[in-house]
């Protein structure tokens, strides 16, 4: 979760909304109504599954954690509240996963 919680927090989490296994960070403004914000979102699979987010141009994460690995992660999911207009643009590097 990029901009959670009316754009004041965000998230990693392992199961879905509620669920008590999340990493939760203040993050106030991190998105913008009027500003197009690309950040990225690194996966690294080991004994555990370490995901790393950060802003675009910005080496280090603003957020990261390490889950135990239950399984690969195959798929990631993009939503928004209704009444929002949100564009995505997702890159997956060559020689990556898809």
């Amino acid at each position: 979760v990029i901009g959670g919680w009316s754009n004041t927090q965000s998230a990693i989490r392992d199961e879905k909304q509620g669920g008590a296994n999340q990493l939760l960070k203040g993050t106030p403004n991190i998105l913008s109504p009027t500003e197009f914000r690309k950040f990225w979102i690194e996966i690294v699979e080991g004994d555990e599954i370490m995901i790393s987010v950060g802003k675009n141009g910005e080496e280090e994460s603003f957020m990261a954690t390490t889950f135990a690995k239950k399984h690969s992660i195959l798929y990631a999911a993009f939503a928004a509240w209704s009444n929002f207009t949100n564009e995505w643009k997702v890159n997956i590097p060559e020689g990556k996963k898809s």
